[in-house]
């Protein structure tokens, strides 16, 4: 019996548990821990607590994960099928999984997004471009995609100050933002003073992508 067979045609509506058993083998379970008799009380409630953590932080991306398999359109085992045939998409697809844990749940509508029209292309270059695309954005803020989109939407140029004004954060609390932007490669200082941010290829593939996907 080929893998193929093992994996049942489910109705539209069991997509959900099958993007949460997805989920659950990506990111796994809270510390393994035992809660023992021997356990001091304030060490059982510590262990409650991460248990609690995890049980919220699996709900938040099972519910990206969910999101992303109906928008995409397709059935579950229509996706499990191409995964089990394709080992790099499916490597892909854990990372992507794997990476909402250190992702800012402002994004997860990007990522939605981001993950779901990736299912759904059947040209492998794209996929590797919202992959690609879906990596870069690792560790964004929401502050800081308000940054591109405001550059973006400013012919891909701006001032620091204007930044610090359409964003509504004080420039000098933006330093820390603007320039991990920088070594993202997504934004650059134009030496001038005062400064001058413009958006590199990065910078620039990445606002067209929130903008092109209403993000």
């Amino acid at each position: 019996m080929d893998d193929k067979s093992k994996i049942p045609e489910h109705a539209t509506d069991i997509a959900l548990s099958a993007a949460s058993s997805l989920v659950g083998f990506a990111i796994g379970g809270p510390i393994g821990a035992a809660v023992g008799g021997a356990m001091t009380p304030t060490g059982k409630l510590a262990y409650q607590l991460v248990c609690s953590w995890n049980e919220r932080r699996r709900t938040r991306i099972t519910k990206v994960v969910e999101d992303a398999f109906i928008e995409s359109g397709r059935s579950d085992g229509d996706i499990f099928h191409e995964l089990l045939d394709n080992p790099e998409w499916a490597d892909s697809m854990i990372s992507m999984i794997q990476q909402l844990v250190s992702t800012d749940p402002e994004l997860d509508k990007l990522f939605t997004e981001i993950m779901a029209s990736a299912i759904k292309t059947n040209d492998e270059n794209e996929r590797n471009r919202l992959i690609v695309l879906n990596s870069s954005i690792k560790g964004l803020n929401k502050v800081q995609v308000q940054i591109l989109r405001c550059i973006y939407n400013q012919e891909g140029k701006l001032s620091a100050a204007d930044i610090s004004m359409m964003v509504n954060v004080p420039e000098m609390e933006l330093r820390n933002a603007v320039r991990d932007l920088e070594l993202r490669g997504m934004i650059i200082d134009d030496g001038t003073e005062p400064t001058i941010w413009e958006l590199r290829e990065l910078g620039l593939a990445v606002a067209k992508a929130i903008d092109v996907l209403e993000v």
